[in-house]
């Protein structure tokens, strides 16, 4: 399942060094930042959310930037357990800048991959699709609905 999150995200990557080249050198690491965060932001709206768990896997990157979020999920213990399993790294070399996010949730891959009714379709894949154009949120609400019917 590695190999198919790795295809898409060197699309997005791909995608996000083209707008790159767009802006100006000093402003890439405000830009990375802003795609980053607009990321994660879709990413934790599709991350289906009991415990709070695998939610809380994605919050690092904002917490540690000072971005205001709702923490979402009704067991505290599970949520604090999700946030020390999140981490990320950051690079702003001028010749590959980036920024690395990683939920350590044990059980995100399955997520991903579609075993949650409540995600069906998974939430990196789509909020990458999502962001870089690729999906509009027409297409995106059309596929969420089949699927969820398709899995009743």
């Amino acid at each position: 399942m590695k190999t198919k999150i790795e295809i898409e995200s060197k699309k997005f990557e791909k995608w996000v060094n083209n707008y790159l080249k767009s802006v100006q050198r000093d402003k890439i690491p405000d830009a990375l930042r802003h795609i980053t965060i607009d990321l994660i932001v879709k990413i934790i709206e599709k991350n289906p959310v009991d415990t709070g768990r695998s939610r809380a896997g994605w919050y690092i990157y904002l917490d540690k930037k000072g971005v205001p979020h709702t923490v979402s999920g009704k067991d505290a213990k599970a949520i604090t357990e999700g946030k020390s399993k999140g981490s990320f790294s950051e690079n702003f070399d001028i010749y590959k800048p980036f920024i690395e996010i990683r939920n350590g949730v044990i059980y995100v891959k399955y997520l991903e991959y579609g075993s949650s009714k409540r995600s069906p379709l998974g939430m990196v894949r789509l909020s990458m699709a999502e962001l870089s154009g690729k999906l509009s949120k027409e297409v995106l609400d059309k596929l969420t609905k089949e699927s969820i019917s398709l899995n009743r």
